[in-house]
Order: C-alpha cells, then structure tokens, then sequence
C-alpha cells in the first residue's frame, strides 16, 4: 500500500509530513505496478508505502521520496497523513477495505477496475486505470494541480457518505422489513439471492443465515435461495462445503435451495 506526500524543506519533517501528506495508495508489492521513481520524479512529493511484512526487495527502495512504513499500529491515522491513494490491484480482494477507508477519510483514490470492484466500478467518484501508464497519468494530474485534487477528496467523503453509512444501511434494512412484511401480508414467496461463501469482501455467510432466520420470524414459508457461489475469493473447490453447511442451517432456520450458479454467470 503505497501514499505520495508533499514535501517541505523545514527541520520538523514529522510534523509538516502529517499536515502536507499526499497518498499513492499500493497494496501487496506484488499488486502494484512497478512504477520506478524516474518514471515519477516530482521531488516535492514523497511516496509512502503502508503494509506489514513488506518484501526486502521494496525495503531496499528507502530513499529521501519513498518511505517503507511496516506495519503501523492506526492504519487511520497513517492515512490522514497523505492526500493521494492509489490501489494498482492486479488481483485478490482484501486490500477493498482499504479503497473505501481511503475515499471515508477524505482521499482521492486511484485504481484498477478490480479495486473498484464492488465500490464503484464505474468510476464515479473512483478514477480507474489498467496500465501502468494510465496510472501515472492520473498520479501526475492529482499532485500537480491543487484544486482538483480537493474537488476529489470532497466527492469521495461524500461517495462514501451516501453509499456506506450507517444511514444508507438503516435504509436498506428497512426495506428488507418492507419486502417481508409484504409477502406474509399477500401470502407471496421471498426469494434471496447472493453470494454463498465466507469470502468476506462483497458479502458475508452470515447475510444469507440471518436473512433465512428473519424468513422464519415472518413464517413465509416459500423462501427459496439463489445461490451465487465464489471461487474467486475463496478455494475454487469450496463451494460444496458452503452448500452443505447452507443446507444443514436452514433445517432449523427457513428456505430452501432453489438454483446454484457462478458468480461470473450471475
């Protein structure tokens, strides 16, 4: 995870570092793209690299414009420091987490279509690049004007604010209770459908348990699941333990299986 930083020629680094910081946001070193620093020489920036357990081979790159932090105690408070994130993700999905701190915390985030994932994938607030080269470019356009990158961080925090807040999830919570409510009044079927797994980035195995469960207090009795499965996020070869485990829940919960499919073709 990598941030860029503004510089500043006074003695108290430290402290000029927290108030100037801009971030390039990289996760594992081998989901970044290797971007060398001639490619990106703007002296007045500094590229932080946030991550634990970072390879030797990037600790080596410690020089007066990159800094390998390590692991840090407040990944929050690292990130206030810089004002710039870039995700360059290639692959996997753990590091999402952090895109979307990044945009709550008031950042102008940079990634690939598979960060945006989930998120915002088509790039409303999220500026998306696949190529090294489109990745500078929107690097370069960041650090080298002011405006528009405050314009960016004020999008974001709002972004994540309508989408990810506690209110939007009171919202959506509310129109579960609206749909099941409705179909114990008229007597109609519920249908669920989602990703089966314990994957834990775009859902969670407990969503379907607990929406089965609320089946239950409504007593709908024609509750069928739609089953997304994930080899993506999880073993490819996991799914059949999911189904059972799925199964065996709803015997004392409610639903039955009602189709399987992939991930990619839902």
């Amino acid at each position: 995870k990598n941030f860029f930083s503004k510089q500043d020629d006074s003695d108290e680094d430290e402290f000029v570092v927290i108030k100037k910081k801009s971030t390039n946001h990289f996760p594992h070193h081998k989901g970044g793209n290797d971007e060398s620093d001639e490619e990106l020489d703007v002296p007045e920036w500094r590229l932080n690299i946030i991550g634990a357990y970072p390879e030797e081979e990037l600790k080596r790159e410690e020089s007066d414009q990159i800094h390998v932090t390590g692991f840090v105690d407040d990944i929050n408070a690292e990130i206030l420091k810089n004002e710039i994130a870039v995700f360059p993700l290639t692959y996997g999905a753990g590091i999402k987490f952090k895109v979307l701190l990044a945009l709550g915390l008031g950042l102008p985030v940079i990634t690939t279509s598979i960060g945006a994932e989930g998120i915002d994938p088509d790039g409303k607030v999220l500026s998306i690049e696949e190529t090294d080269e489109g990745l500078k470019h929107q690097m370069l356009q960041l650090m080298s004007d002011d405006d528009f990158r405050r314009e960016k961080a004020k999008r974001s925090v709002s972004f994540a604010q309508q989408n990810f807040s506690w209110d939007y999830t009171e919202n959506v919570l509310k129109e579960v209770v609206s749909a099941f409510s409705y179909a114990k009044q008229n007597g109609k079927s519920v249908h669920l459908m989602g990703l089966t797994s314990t994957g834990g980035v775009h859902s969670s195995f407990n969503h379907i348990l607990t929406l089965c469960d609320i089946a239950k207090e409504y007593g709908i009795e024609k509750t069928y699941l739609h089953c997304f499965m994930d080899g993506r996020d999880t073993d490819p070869k996991s799914g059949l333990g999911f189904i059972k485990d799925l199964t065996e829940y709803t015997k004392k919960s409610a639903g039955v299986i009602a189709s399987i499919v992939g991930r990619f073709y839902a």
